[in-house]
């Protein structure tokens, strides 16, 4: 085990932020109106969201705590569900709470990293196909004009999504290749209101080959990464959408559809293509190969 303790003093760079963040419905609690609050209740599960952290009401607690951490930047998510809890019907009270939220986290010189969708939106929205469906994006449209333009002078960075990135079930790749198309959209309608970087976090998984030298392990590895990782990538960099048994498409409107990379970085995952799912056991830091770099990020950027 590495032993953090022995790392030498360092100074981080000029202009890096130390922050926190969260997302609405994990927090804000009796998000009524969310497909998230549905499922839960339809599929009993053991523990609902329900009031949650109250942080819906308790806002200005949580802008005393960031404050108290000594934090420069605070991410949160602008849930759909309270703006427009009814198809249509845009909620003035909940578009002000947020104004009221990010712009009291500037006054006190927190910089403000709002995410449009983290997970959730309205069932009404869940009910018509979400966002698997192209014909769904006038929805977004009507909702992203409403609720940016009030926003948009309190925040400093964007994000459209959190990870739609991961998964290769047929609906996962349906619903994944679709939101490309409302990323790109979402950017566009953003840079109409907010001279702010635009993006959308990316979950960033490493597929390593269990056998590095074993073309089965290496080529389902890189196979999995392309799914989940490049496919992204490429799309943004060059507006080419293009996927394993797709037919590839040309989407304009979606290159260079971001400002700043928004990479949520979490595990590396070992590829044993010997195994039905191609996941084998979980290893433990012993039997895993470190990365030699200093920092994560070097390994990525390499692999790109």
């Amino acid at each position: 085990m590495f032993d953090i303790f022995s790392l030498k003093d360092f100074k981080m760079p000029d202009g890096f932020l130390w922050g926190a963040g969260y997302s609405g419905h994990q927090v804000e609690g009796n998000n009524k109106y969310s497909q998230c609050w549905k499922k839960e209740i339809d599929e009993n599960y053991s523990e609902k969201s329900g009031l949650a952290c109250n942080s819906y009401e308790m806002y200005m607690t949580d802008v005393d705590l960031i404050g108290n951490l000594g934090l420069q930047a605070f991410r949160t998510s602008v849930e759909w569900s309270r703006i427009e809890p009814s198809e249509g019907t845009f909620s003035e009270a909940a578009a002000e709470h947020y104004v009221s939220f990010f712009s009291t986290l500037k006054e006190r010189g927190v910089k403000v990293f709002a995410t449009l969708v983290h997970f959730s939106h309205p069932q009404w929205f869940e009910e018509k196909g979400h966002f698997k469906k192209i014909e769904n994006l006038k929805y977004f449209e009507r909702y992203l004009n409403f609720i940016v333009p009030k926003i948009a002078p309190y925040v400093d960075f964007w994000n459209v999504f959190n990870e739609f990135n991961l998964g290769t079930s047929d609906d996962e790749v349906c619903l994944k290749l679709s939101s490309l198309r409302f990323h790109a959209l979402g950017y566009h309608i953003i840079k109409k209101y907010s001279d702010s970087p635009v993006s959308s976090a990316h979950a960033l998984v490493q597929y390593m080959p269990k056998r590095p030298f074993d073309r089965f392990d290496s080529g389902v590895a890189d196979y999995i990464d392309l799914c989940d990782n490049e496919f992204f990538f490429h799309a943004i960099r060059t507006g080419e959408i293009v996927y394993p048994g797709r037919d590839g498409e040309y989407v304009p409107e979606l290159k260079n559809s971001v400002d700043y990379w928004a990479v949520n970085s979490y595990v590396r995952t070992m590829i044993d293509a010997r195994e039905k799912t191609a996941v084998g056991s979980r290893f433990s830091f012993s039997k895993m190969k470190m990365i030699a770099d200093d920092f994560y990020l070097r390994m990525f950027l390499r692999q790109r």
